[in-house]
């Protein structure tokens, strides 16, 4: 006799089938299963696609002085609602970037514009809602990269957490970290001294 197992289960949700032979069947060999002789069912035509979603991007730089201090990508999901409004998808990005000082509105993915790794990342996604243009989904990815606003202080984490995002950094003793605190430390003595150069050139 043959028995076969199935097993559920596996980390983070996700869900392993495995059959597992625990016997050999005893007895004759089974006589092999004959060929299905009967012609398939036609398969019904399939329903048209219906339009598909809107997405739009918007993509943040935010300066502390002349540092680079985070950046965030937001993706915003819009699915059709009904009736369909003309033209679908929108012709404009209903993303607007908030006002504030120091903040640069960029065209690209924060990791495609600048070259350097980061000390933190904060991804935040709001429920699905409805909106006035149909059900809109929201999802957001910060990254953070000034050493002495994440390696040195909390404050950009507990503003994540408080959001109920997802919060990842380094090690802040790690060697990477270590690292970061130096290039950091030269990146604001040089923009001193541009900074003390070009108060001399006014004056002259």
């Amino acid at each position: 006799m043959c028995a076969t197992r199935i097993v559920a289960g596996g980390p983070g949700g996700r869900f392993v089938l495995a059959a597992l032979l625990l016997g050999a069947c005893s007895g004759e060999p089974p006589a092999p299963i004959p060929a299905v002789t009967e012609s398939e069912p036609e398969a019904s035509p399939s329903e048209p696609e219906g339009p598909a979603p809107a997405v739009f991007e918007m993509h943040m730089a935010e300066f502390a002085g002349a540092v680079l201090d985070h950046c965030t990508d937001v993706v915003l999901t819009l699915q059709p609602p009904d009736p369909l409004p003309d033209p679908w998808p929108p012709t404009e990005n209903p993303l607007d970037p908030p006002e504030a000082d120091g903040l640069v509105v960029i065209t690209r993915p924060c990791p495609e514009q600048f070259n350097r790794s980061a000390l933190a990342t904060c991804r935040m996604e709001a429920d699905p809602e409805d909106g006035p243009l149909g059900p809109r989904h929201v999802v957001g990815l910060e990254y953070y990269y000034n050493a002495a606003t994440v390696l040195e202080s909390d404050r950009w984490m507990r503003a994540c957490l408080q959001e109920h995002g997802e919060w990842e950094s380094i090690d802040p003793d790690s060697p990477e970290a270590h690292r970061a605190r130096l290039e950091s430390s030269q990146r604001e003595l040089r923009n001193l001294s541009d900074e003390i150069d070009g108060r001399r050139r006014r004056r002259r």
